[in-house]
Protein backbone atom coordinates (compact mmCIF):
# COMPACT_ATOMS: atom_id res chain seq x y z
CA UNK A 1 0.00 0.00 0.00
CA UNK A 2 3.26 2.51 0.71
CA UNK A 3 4.51 1.94 -3.02
CA UNK A 4 1.64 4.09 -5.00
CA UNK A 5 2.66 6.92 -2.87
CA UNK A 6 6.28 6.35 -3.36
CA UNK A 7 5.23 6.61 -7.03
CA UNK A 8 4.03 9.27 -7.16
CA UNK A 9 6.73 11.54 -5.04
CA UNK A 10 9.12 10.53 -7.25
CA UNK A 11 6.91 11.57 -10.44
CA UNK A 12 6.50 15.04 -8.33
CA UNK A 13 10.30 14.91 -7.41
CA UNK A 14 10.85 14.53 -10.97
CA UNK A 15 8.86 17.26 -12.60
CA UNK A 16 10.28 19.59 -10.15
CA UNK A 17 13.95 18.49 -11.50
CA UNK A 18 13.10 19.00 -15.04
CA UNK A 19 11.99 22.75 -14.03
CA UNK A 20 14.74 22.98 -11.96
CA UNK A 21 17.25 22.04 -15.05
CA UNK A 22 15.20 24.57 -17.03
CA UNK A 23 16.96 28.23 -17.75
CA UNK A 24 15.29 30.83 -15.99
CA UNK A 25 14.16 33.82 -17.74
CA UNK A 26 15.57 37.32 -17.39
CA UNK A 27 13.56 39.62 -15.55
CA UNK A 28 11.52 42.23 -16.95
CA UNK A 29 13.07 45.26 -15.44
CA UNK A 30 15.63 47.16 -17.21
CA UNK A 31 18.09 49.29 -14.77
CA UNK A 32 17.57 52.80 -15.36
CA UNK A 33 21.26 53.49 -15.89
CA UNK A 34 21.13 51.15 -18.97
CA UNK A 35 18.40 53.53 -20.11
CA UNK A 36 20.45 56.64 -19.78
CA UNK A 37 24.02 54.96 -20.82
CA UNK A 38 22.43 53.65 -24.16
CA UNK A 39 20.67 56.36 -25.21
CA UNK A 40 23.76 58.94 -24.72
CA UNK A 41 26.28 56.50 -26.54
CA UNK A 42 23.70 56.12 -29.41
CA UNK A 43 22.80 59.41 -29.92
CA UNK A 44 19.04 58.94 -29.39
CA UNK A 45 18.37 56.41 -31.74
CA UNK A 46 18.19 53.69 -28.32
CA UNK A 47 14.86 55.50 -27.35
CA UNK A 48 12.97 54.34 -30.57
CA UNK A 49 13.97 50.71 -29.24
CA UNK A 50 13.02 51.39 -25.23
CA UNK A 51 9.70 52.66 -26.61
CA UNK A 52 8.74 50.02 -28.63
CA UNK A 53 10.47 47.29 -26.35
CA UNK A 54 8.82 48.98 -23.16
CA UNK A 55 5.37 48.69 -24.90
CA UNK A 56 5.41 45.91 -26.65
CA UNK A 57 6.65 43.74 -23.64
CA UNK A 58 3.77 44.95 -21.62
CA UNK A 59 1.14 44.44 -24.85
CA UNK A 60 2.48 40.60 -24.79
CA UNK A 61 1.83 39.96 -21.11
CA UNK A 62 -1.03 41.14 -21.33
CA UNK A 63 -1.90 39.21 -24.36
CA UNK A 64 -1.01 36.19 -22.92
CA UNK A 65 -1.93 36.54 -19.27
CA UNK A 66 -2.85 32.66 -18.77
CA UNK A 67 -1.68 32.59 -14.99
CA UNK A 68 -3.91 33.43 -11.92
CA UNK A 69 -0.75 34.40 -9.58
CA UNK A 70 0.31 37.49 -11.60
CA UNK A 71 -3.22 38.56 -12.05
CA UNK A 72 -4.02 38.45 -8.35
CA UNK A 73 -1.44 40.41 -7.44
CA UNK A 74 -1.84 42.97 -9.89
CA UNK A 75 -5.78 42.95 -8.71
CA UNK A 76 -4.66 43.04 -5.25
CA UNK A 77 -2.46 46.27 -6.13
CA UNK A 78 -5.45 47.48 -7.96
CA UNK A 79 -3.65 47.64 -11.63
CA UNK A 80 -5.12 44.30 -12.92
CA UNK A 81 -7.75 46.44 -15.62
CA UNK A 82 -4.95 48.80 -16.65
CA UNK A 83 -2.55 46.18 -17.59
CA UNK A 84 -5.22 43.61 -18.99
CA UNK A 85 -5.93 47.10 -21.27
CA UNK A 86 -2.60 46.67 -22.80
CA UNK A 87 -3.23 43.76 -25.04
CA UNK A 88 -5.50 46.29 -26.79
CA UNK A 89 -2.70 48.69 -27.89
CA UNK A 90 -1.95 49.22 -31.20
CA UNK A 91 2.18 49.00 -30.42
CA UNK A 92 3.24 49.13 -34.22
CA UNK A 93 1.17 53.03 -34.60
CA UNK A 94 2.44 54.30 -31.08
CA UNK A 95 6.18 53.62 -32.28
CA UNK A 96 5.60 55.44 -35.11
CA UNK A 97 4.35 58.58 -33.72
CA UNK A 98 7.20 58.07 -31.83
CA UNK A 99 9.34 58.69 -34.24
CA UNK A 100 7.55 61.77 -35.76
CA UNK A 101 8.14 65.48 -33.99
CA UNK A 102 5.12 66.25 -31.81
CA UNK A 103 3.33 63.18 -32.42
CA UNK A 104 5.82 62.18 -29.94
CA UNK A 105 4.80 63.56 -27.27
CA UNK A 106 1.35 62.76 -27.29
CA UNK A 107 2.44 59.15 -27.79
CA UNK A 108 5.29 59.32 -24.98
CA UNK A 109 2.33 61.25 -22.97
CA UNK A 110 -0.02 58.41 -23.41
CA UNK A 111 2.32 55.50 -22.70
CA UNK A 112 3.95 56.98 -19.73
CA UNK A 113 0.77 57.74 -18.21
CA UNK A 114 -0.30 53.91 -18.50
CA UNK A 115 3.00 53.07 -16.69
CA UNK A 116 2.13 55.63 -14.03
CA UNK A 117 -1.46 53.65 -13.74
CA UNK A 118 0.92 50.81 -13.51
CA UNK A 119 2.24 51.46 -10.11
CA UNK A 120 1.75 49.04 -7.51
CA UNK A 121 1.65 51.47 -4.54
CA UNK A 122 -1.41 53.93 -4.14
CA UNK A 123 0.84 57.10 -4.71
CA UNK A 124 0.70 60.51 -6.13
CA UNK A 125 2.06 59.54 -9.76
CA UNK A 126 -0.77 56.92 -9.92
CA UNK A 127 -3.67 59.16 -8.89
CA UNK A 128 -2.58 62.09 -10.90
CA UNK A 129 -0.96 59.76 -14.23
CA UNK A 130 -2.06 62.42 -16.61
CA UNK A 131 -0.51 65.29 -15.24
CA UNK A 132 2.52 63.54 -14.54
CA UNK A 133 2.57 62.06 -17.96
CA UNK A 134 1.87 65.63 -19.55
CA UNK A 135 5.18 67.28 -17.01
CA UNK A 136 7.20 63.99 -18.68
CA UNK A 137 6.12 64.39 -22.32
CA UNK A 138 6.61 68.47 -21.68
CA UNK A 139 10.05 67.86 -20.05
CA UNK A 140 11.47 65.21 -22.79
CA UNK A 141 10.14 68.14 -25.98
CA UNK A 142 11.86 70.92 -23.93
CA UNK A 143 15.07 69.13 -24.17
CA UNK A 144 15.58 70.60 -27.44
CA UNK A 145 16.30 73.85 -26.08
CA UNK A 146 19.31 72.40 -24.50
CA UNK A 147 20.77 72.66 -28.32
CA UNK A 148 20.53 76.64 -28.08
CA UNK A 149 22.45 76.99 -24.54
CA UNK A 150 24.60 80.42 -25.40
CA UNK A 151 28.62 80.20 -25.54
CA UNK A 152 28.62 76.54 -25.31
CA UNK A 153 30.21 74.65 -28.07
CA UNK A 154 28.26 72.07 -30.26
CA UNK A 155 29.50 68.72 -29.47
CA UNK A 156 29.23 69.76 -25.46
CA UNK A 157 25.40 70.92 -26.48
CA UNK A 158 24.38 67.57 -27.94
CA UNK A 159 26.26 65.77 -25.35
CA UNK A 160 24.08 67.41 -22.68
CA UNK A 161 20.91 67.27 -24.72
CA UNK A 162 20.91 63.39 -24.96
CA UNK A 163 22.31 63.12 -21.38
CA UNK A 164 19.27 64.99 -20.29
CA UNK A 165 16.76 63.72 -22.52
CA UNK A 166 17.28 60.16 -21.57
CA UNK A 167 16.25 61.10 -18.17
CA UNK A 168 12.77 61.36 -19.03
CA UNK A 169 12.77 57.81 -20.22
CA UNK A 170 14.94 56.54 -17.71
CA UNK A 171 12.50 57.75 -14.67
CA UNK A 172 9.14 55.93 -16.61
CA UNK A 173 11.58 53.15 -16.70
CA UNK A 174 12.21 52.92 -13.00
CA UNK A 175 8.15 53.25 -12.54
CA UNK A 176 7.51 50.23 -15.09
CA UNK A 177 10.32 48.11 -12.82
CA UNK A 178 7.93 48.37 -9.95
CA UNK A 179 5.57 46.63 -12.13
CA UNK A 180 6.87 44.12 -13.69
CA UNK A 181 8.89 43.10 -9.84
CA UNK A 182 5.19 42.64 -8.75
CA UNK A 183 4.20 40.53 -11.28
CA UNK A 184 7.04 37.93 -11.75
CA UNK A 185 6.55 38.01 -7.76
CA UNK A 186 10.48 39.10 -7.77
CA UNK A 187 11.84 36.11 -8.17
CA UNK A 188 13.61 36.66 -11.82
CA UNK A 189 16.99 38.20 -12.34
CA UNK A 190 17.41 40.87 -13.11
CA UNK A 191 19.67 41.80 -15.83
CA UNK A 192 22.52 44.21 -14.70
CA UNK A 193 25.37 43.38 -17.77
CA UNK A 194 25.19 44.62 -21.20
CA UNK A 195 24.41 41.84 -24.10
CA UNK A 196 26.87 41.78 -26.89
CA UNK A 197 24.92 43.88 -29.46
CA UNK A 198 24.42 46.76 -26.89
CA UNK A 199 28.09 46.45 -26.00
CA UNK A 200 28.56 47.32 -29.63
CA UNK A 201 26.77 49.86 -29.37
CA UNK A 202 27.81 51.73 -26.69
CA UNK A 203 31.81 51.03 -27.99
CA UNK A 204 30.34 52.65 -31.46
CA UNK A 205 28.77 55.11 -30.00
CA UNK A 206 31.48 56.08 -27.44
CA UNK A 207 34.04 56.39 -31.01
CA UNK A 208 31.79 58.19 -33.21
CA UNK A 209 31.60 60.83 -29.98
CA UNK A 210 35.28 60.71 -29.25
CA UNK A 211 35.94 61.56 -32.73
CA UNK A 212 33.36 64.43 -32.81
CA UNK A 213 35.00 65.61 -29.35
CA UNK A 214 38.42 65.74 -31.05
CA UNK A 215 37.52 67.28 -34.64
CA UNK A 216 35.50 70.24 -32.74
CA UNK A 217 38.51 70.28 -30.12
CA UNK A 218 41.31 70.02 -32.45
CA UNK A 219 40.43 71.11 -36.11
CA UNK A 220 39.56 74.58 -35.35
CA UNK A 221 42.89 75.27 -33.77
CA UNK A 222 44.69 73.89 -37.24
CA UNK A 223 43.13 75.95 -39.24
CA UNK A 224 44.57 78.81 -37.55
Amino acid sequence: MANPPQAGNDSKNSDEKIKSDQPTPDSKQVPAWHVVTLSVFSCGIYNFYWFYKALKELHNAAADSSESGPLMRLENAGTKDTFLAMAKWPVGMFTLMFAVPILNLIALMRVIDQICLLIPEETPLRRNSKLTAFLMALGFGSCVLLLKLPFVAEHIKLLIFFSVSSLFLAIPQNWLNKHWKLYENDRLLVRQAFNPVELLLIIAGASLLGLNWFGAEFVPQANH
